[in-house]
């Protein structure tokens, strides 16, 4: 039993050590595991999106025109159709569904975003999450990216939102640690007027980093409008 807990501890010192060196670390001999599976610095930034970015949301499902009534006392009151919670990272792994969720603001007279004018072209803003433990090593790093489409106007007034969605980039995790991410829509809102409404929709983004010392959940929102501006909210 003696030697078996020698040949583990040695082991995971070994391990430890060239993941420090790996990281650029130079005092490999006072490696602590609670000090690597502690979390300290977080950093939410925004990220460049690359000059060869193509904007695909995937496949979706067709608008459902039963659940609209033809009897609508204000048709340009807002109404979100789709999605409102979906995970999009599960174990540190991105969830890949064939159908991509999306989420719409439309005009609640209108059945589909299709039968919308005047899209704008897709926008996307891409952030990362990134982690450092006590050892000051990156232990976690998330890449998503919030996609849309604004613009859309019913009969001449209004910009809408269509096919909006978070997907994730890339997720990287060290030994021993887990992350999870899942998006929360709020309620969608009008920042126009009844005449002429500016669609509004926040996005409140999830995510949960736990190791066997402690687990944190943390969140961030932000705020697209049918005008194309997207913001991150303060905290």
């Amino acid at each position: 039993m003696k030697t078996l807990k020698f040949t583990l501890a040695f082991g995971f010192t070994v391990i430890l050590s060239c993941l420090v060196i790996f990281n650029g670390q130079s005092s490999a001999l006072n490696l602590d595991l609670t000090q690597y599976l502690t979390l300290g610095s977080t950093a939410v930034r925004a990220v460049a999106l690359p000059s060869d970015f193509q904007f695909d949301p995937g496949p979706s499902e067709p608008c459902d025109e039963s659940q609209y009534s033809p009897f609508i006392e204000d048709p340009l009151d807002l109404i979100a159709v789709g999605e409102k919670i979906w995970k999009f990272v599960q174990d540190s792994k991105p969830v890949v569904k064939f159908q991509t969720p999306l989420l719409h603001v439309l005009p609640r007279a209108e059945k589909c975003w299709v039968n919308l004018e005047s899209w704008r072209m897709p926008q996307a803003s891409v952030w990362e999450i990134i982690y450092k433990n006590q050892l000051n090593m990156d232990v976690a790093h998330l890449r998503f990216r919030i996609l849309f489409t604004s613009g859309g106007q019913y009969q001449g007034k209004g910009q809408f939102l269509s096919n909006i969605t978070v997907q994730p980039a890339q997720v990287s995790v060290g030994w021993g640690y887990n992350l999870n991410a899942q998006v929360v829509a709020g309620q969608a809102v009008n920042r126009g007027t009844k005449t002429d409404p500016l669609a509004g929709q926040e996005l409140l983004i999830n995510w949960e980093v736990k190791t066997v010392v402690k687990d944190i959940i943390q969140s961030v929102a932000f705020f697209i409008q049918g005008d194309g501006q997207i913001t991150k909210l303060k905290q």
